[in-house]
């Protein structure tokens, strides 16, 4: 964890801790242009904040991903990764979330 490390540290930092933290930002973010929204700029930010969540929402529904719709996927997927933290969090606060792993049976 050294700073100078330079790379090793800037990729534990990106990778491992700022990714769980996303879905903070996210909804930071969201709420920031929802407050902002009558100004130009990020009325423009939260339509295409919206167009993002609504692209996501219309990967999810549709069945299949082909051709030109594939590009659904990632927004489908980002957000409901983001999604999965914020509910595993609410889990483990709540305690409703068992975090102890049970060993399989061996043949």
């Amino acid at each position: 964890m050294n700073p100078r490390c330079g790379r090793v540290h800037f990729t534990f930092v990106s990778h491992k801790l700022l990714r769980w933290l996303v879905p903070f930002f996210l909804v930071g973010m969201l709420s920031a242009n929802l407050l902002l929204a009558g100004e130009a700029f990020y009325g423009s930010t939260l339509l295409l904040q919206g167009l993002f969540y609504a692209s996501g929402l219309a990967g999810t529904a549709l069945p299949k991903l082909t051709g030109v719709l594939k590009v659904l996927a990632i927004p489908k997927y980002f957000i409901a990764m983001n999604f999965a933290i914020l509910l595993g969090l609410a889990r483990f606060v709540s305690r409703r979330q068992r975090v102890t792993w049970a060993k399989t049976a061996r043949h």
